[in-house]
């Protein structure tokens, strides 16, 4: 929101600089796009940078996944009942329910690992086979029907969290680079009418 702001307040300086021919606006407005769109380019560079396709990076875990940070993310999403959306519907049946195009984080962090063999009862409860998970993982013992709990503890929450962030993010430098290319075309516009004007004045005082 702070940065749509900057960014309206910013282009409007160059608009009223363009219409009323106000160089002094335009030169503030020429600098001030100058600095905006390399800090825009090196911004939308970083998040595709950090955001690239295959494994997170190791910036995305150190800042999400690990530590104090992800504490808090886990406890947001337990008092915000991140998981109640996908309802505690008793009459679902396990095919619709698997039919269900889930969130990331949904995915994750609010029922167990696929490979857990676990028994859907619904959405956010499920059942451990009485010989246990089908593959020894720490997220199949680590899963709970408790609605605090669920999942929110697991690697695969962890996973969620961070292709949700990862995702948009990516739609946001996506945004950034629709964001550059008007900063750009109005600062070019900026340039030319400041040129002409400084060139009616070289003109005139000429004459």
């Amino acid at each position: 929101m702070v940065v749509g702001i900057l960014f309206s307040v910013v282009s409007l300086v160059g608009l009223i600089g363009t219409l009323c021919k106000v160089t002094f606006l335009l030169g503030i407005y020429s600098f001030i796009a100058f600095l905006w769109i390399v800090g825009l380019i090196a911004f939308t560079f970083l998040v595709l940078l950090v955001t690239k396709d295959g494994d997170y990076s190791r910036w995305m875990k150190g800042q999400f996944a690990n530590g104090r940070n992800w504490n808090n993310i886990q406890s947001c999403m337990v008092y915000s009942h991140a998981c109640s959306s996908l309802g505690t519907n008793a009459d679902l049946l396990a095919q619709d329910f698997y039919k269900k195009k889930l969130l990331p984080m949904e995915s994750g962090c609010c029922k167990p690992p696929v490979y857990c063999g676990f028994e859907f009862k619904n959405a956010t409860f499920w059942v451990m086979p009485e010989s246990g998970p089908e593959v020894p993982d720490s997220d199949c013992t680590t899963w709970s029907n408790e609605q605090d709990k669920l999942c929110y503890g697991c690697k695969s929450c962890k996973v969620g969290v961070l292709a949700g962030i990862r995702s948009q993010w990516r739609a946001f430098s996506e945004l950034m680079c629709v964001q550059i290319v008007l900063v750009n075309i109005i600062y070019c516009i900026c340039c030319c009418t400041r040129k002409n004007i400084q060139s009616d004045n070289s003109v005139y005082y000429r004459v």
